[in-house]
């Protein structure tokens, strides 16, 4: 087989790039290698499946009559993977016109052809000013234009005013850059240490950024992008009900075209993270608010083939909807969505959702047939295929095989402290504790006992399948 990272980006190619490539590699200007011309000429007839060339059929081939010398081919192979990731780089480039623009404006100083700098740069900025979509690299393109605009004015082509003038802006750019950045960073980082996986790391200097941006906040009360990132963090930090509304609000407020999705997608998942939590304490509403926050997501396509549905945020959705009771919106959003994942969690993902979908609609022998087919990709399809099998197995009265599973998950708890959070692995042996005391009374009834696991549960919190918890022990104290 041919190298695996060149194959890896070859079948990543859309028809339009295909075609592009195949003029790429045989520009004069971009390649000059005959032989790396002729590698590219004998493979790209088994487009778009690359996956099982063989190097001696390449060699013959490309040498008819010859012994297969191995060593050719890999290096012939990582010339032109060399090649395919420097198009990728000219592509990317063609494509971020403010970027195009912001190098030929460095190219223009550089060569001191400061006619032409001055004739472009207006335009320059005029078109970044009026880019309608918001992010931390608009800011930046605008910190880089006015860098390059002191340069010009520092050459010998502007009054003092104008210099002075320059110097704010770029001051003004720097400070909002800076806070963005950090604070899009601060909220991922407080997100991940709520998270499922272990993360300890905590930046610096975080006080001293929320002083910056309070203490300015009048002149920043226009900057949608960066209050969304502070927002964000404020509510991670603190996850208090203020902080909530206060998010909440402001996203129903602002207009999704103007931010990117990638952007839109984590603040609303700050909230439902929020919702979610209040919901397991024993707050339904905020279950519902959930609901909302995805089919809000849902309605303005922020989810497609650019911008991919997290699988734990597909499967999040669809117990959220499962959870409300919402089964039709649940199967159409399973299929709707399915194929806006990445590859390699499509099949596993969506028959894991069909699992979690069967079990609420109590449909236990086809919620275990879809389980079967989900092949435990992460920890995170381990713990929640696990999770609802002992369901299952528990409301089939398959005690035998529910008491199995349950011995079998806390071993795998035990044996993966450095891959599952302190904080997760101590509500997970929580919840296969009650497992175990839940059978136990299931098959040796004691009212007493009943009753002190249900006021433990009552005031646990952040027990995960609390509400299934306590919907079987009332059974059993009925």
């Amino acid at each position: 087989m041919i190298s695996h990272n060149l194959i890896v980006i070859l079948s990543g190619f859309s028809k339009s790039e295909f075609l592009k490539f195949d003029d790429f590699v045989n520009s004069s200007y971009f390649n000059k290698e005959q032989q790396v011309k002729l590698l590219w000429s004998n493979l790209k007839g088994f487009s778009p499946d690359y996956s099982n060339i063989k190097k001696e059929d390449i060699f013959r081939k490309m040498y008819p009559g010859e012994n297969c010398v191995e060593s050719r081919i890999r290096n012939l192979c990582s010339d032109l993977k060399m090649l395919a990731e420097k198009f990728l780089m000219v592509e990317a480039l063609m494509n971020d016109k403010s970027g195009s623009e912001i190098y030929l404006l460095e190219s223009f100083i550089a060569n001191r052809h400061y006619d032409l700098f001055n004739s472009r740069y207006e335009k320059a900025y005029l078109r970044n000013t009026d880019i309608t979509l918001q992010d931390e690299w608009r800011i930046e393109n605008s910190l880089k234009l006015n860098n390059l605009k002191y340069a010009y004015l520092n050459a010998g082509n502007g009054e003092a005013e104008e210099n002075e003038e320059v110097f704010k802006k770029i001051n003004q750019e720097s400070v909002k850059f800076f806070l963005s950045v950090y604070f899009k960073n601060c909220h991922r980082i407080l997100n991940k240490r709520r998270a499922f996986f272990k993360y300890g790391y905590m930046p610096k200097y975080f006080k001293e950024a929320c002083e910056i941006l309070e203490s300015n906040i009048e002149e920043l009360k226009d900057e949608t992008y960066l209050l969304l990132q502070y927002y964000a963090v404020m509510l991670y930090m603190y996850y208090d009900v203020k902080n909530f509304h206060v998010l909440y609000d402001f996203i129903f407020e602002i207009n999704f075209d103007k931010l990117g999705k990638g952007d839109v997608t984590d603040i609303i998942i700050a909230l439902v993270n929020y919702c979610r939590t209040e919901s397991l304490s024993g707050d339904k509403q905020y279950e519902y608010k959930a609901l909302e926050l995805y089919k809000l997501m849902s309605n303005n396509n922020i989810w497609d083939s650019e911008n991919l549905l997290r699988p734990s945020v597909y499967r999040a959705t669809v117990s959220v909807a499962c959870n409300c009771c919402d089964f039709e919106w649940a199967e159409y959003f399973i299929n709707k969505f399915k194929n806006f994942q990445p590859k390699e969690h499509i099949e596993s993902n969506s028959n894991l959702c069909y699992g979690r979908l069967y079990f609420e609609k109590k449909e236990f022998s086809k919620a275990l047939d879809a389980l079967a087919k989900a092949e435990a990709l992460d920890s995170t399809y381990k713990y929640e295929a696990d999770t609802l099998t002992i369901r299952i197995f528990y409301e089939t009265s398959e005690t035998e095989a529910y008491i199995s599973k349950v011995n079998s998950f806390k071993k795998w708890v035990t044996n993966n402290k450095t891959v599952i959070s302190e904080r997760y692995r101590n509500i997970f042996k929580k919840m296969s504790g009650y497992f175990s005391l839940l059978i136990k009374l299931k098959l040796e009834p004691d009212e007493f006992a009943a009753q002190k696991m249900k006021s433990e549960i009552e005031e646990n919190k952040t027990l995960v399948n609390r509400g299934w918890f306590l919907e079987k022990i009332n059974e059993l104290l009925m």
